[in-house]
């Protein structure tokens, strides 16, 4: 389904000109009536009966990528009783015009308040096919990559701050190009997941120093192995094919100019009013070293171990029946951490 912002315009680029509004291209994932698996769900598919309203978990995918990224996880979430809404970001989609175009970052945190303003309205109105599907009340947000500075944006940052937002969890947040100070002015549980082969936002410097800077409730879950190109569901049997995830994403960073380290420090200056040279300064190139320095995990082992994430965070911050946060709770707590791969730090 395509949204259309009127109010804002895409900003030019490369050899397109400016439009005077913003199409978001959505994809919705829902508790539906007897149809459909995790796998297939069904098209069109008749809102579930009983049960809502859910909560709803906006996703917003990462650069040069797209909102069925984690289709699986989306659908895999709405089959425990949520609702999910992902979006093409007008600039940083693979298939934007132009090229995609880091820059437009900025307008993303508007994006999503759009959209959620939107799915609310929805879920409000009578007669409509999504009508009492949502609860306000319980809203949270999944960022991957580029997409979780829009999420943190907007969860935290005080000139994009929705408190509407009530919990987040990020994929491979470039966390170094945060100011510092971003996270004192909000507490809510942010779940923050790395992988420490990540070449493209290197992890030492991005992942853990990100979840110090967080206030709790948190909890971190590093992936030993984990790669940037591998964070998502899109294009996994090519990916699997390379010898290495991060030479496809080393690749795509050198050849496109809006994610240079000179433009990225920019971005980043235009979000905290740092000065770009102390940016540069905290904050490793992408891809400095060569992108198959570091061993990599199963891309689908990859792709499981943040499902396995995320699920039962959603479900213990955001869910309503008890037994079921009990259980999330347990998982994420005492099993989760018994994963080989996994690194798991917590202050809740």
């Amino acid at each position: 389904v395509e949204y259309v912002d009127e109010t804002r315009p895409t900003p030019a680029n490369g050899t397109f000109d400016e439009i005077s509004s913003r199409t978001l291209t959505c994809s919705i994932w829902y508790p539906a009536e007897g149809a459909g698996t995790v796998a297939e769900p069904a098209p069109d598919a008749a809102l579930a009966k009983a049960g809502g309203p859910w909560p709803l978990i906006l996703y917003a995918h990462g650069f040069s990528s797209n909102r069925n990224e984690n289709a699986k996880l989306a659908s895999l979430l709405a089959s425990r009783g949520f609702v999910v809404l992902a979006m093409d970001f007008p600039l940083t989609k693979l298939t934007a015009k132009g090229s995609a175009n880091a820059a437009d970052v900025l307008n993303q945190p508007a994006d999503l308040r759009f959209l959620l303003d939107t799915i609310l309205a929805r879920s409000a109105e009578s007669g409509d096919t999504l009508h009492g599907a949502i609860d306000p009340e319980r809203v949270g947000l999944i960022g991957v990559s580029l997409g979780a500075m829009s999420s943190v944006m907007m969860a935290f940052y005080e000139a994009e701050l929705d408190e509407r937002i009530k919990v987040i969890g990020t994929v491979a947040a470039p966390g170094c190009y945060l100011p510092p100070g971003f996270f004192s002015g909000r507490s809510i549980p942010i779940a923050i997941v790395h992988g420490s082969s990540d070449a493209v936002v290197p992890y030492a410097e991005h992942g853990p120093p990100m979840y110090e800077s967080a206030q709790a409730p948190k909890l971190f879950v590093g992936i030993e192995g984990g790669t940037h190109t591998a964070i998502a569901g899109i294009g996994t049997d090519m990916i699997a094919s390379f010898d290495h995830p991060e030479i496809v994403g080393c690749h795509a960073m050198s050849i496109n100019a809006s994610v240079t380290p000179e433009a990225l420090a920019s971005l980043s200056s235009a979000v905290g009013g740092e000065d770009e040279a102390t940016i540069r300064a905290r904050c490793p190139d992408p891809c400095y070293m060569a992108p198959d320095f570091f061993p990599a995990i199963d891309v689908y082992r990859q792709i499981e171990l943040i499902a396995l994430t995320f699920v039962p965070y959603f479900e213990l911050t955001l869910g309503s029946d008890p037994a079921m946060k009990t259980a999330a709770e347990a998982f994420l707590f005492e099993q989760l951490g018994d994963a080989p791969e996994v690194t798991f730090l917590s202050d809740w």
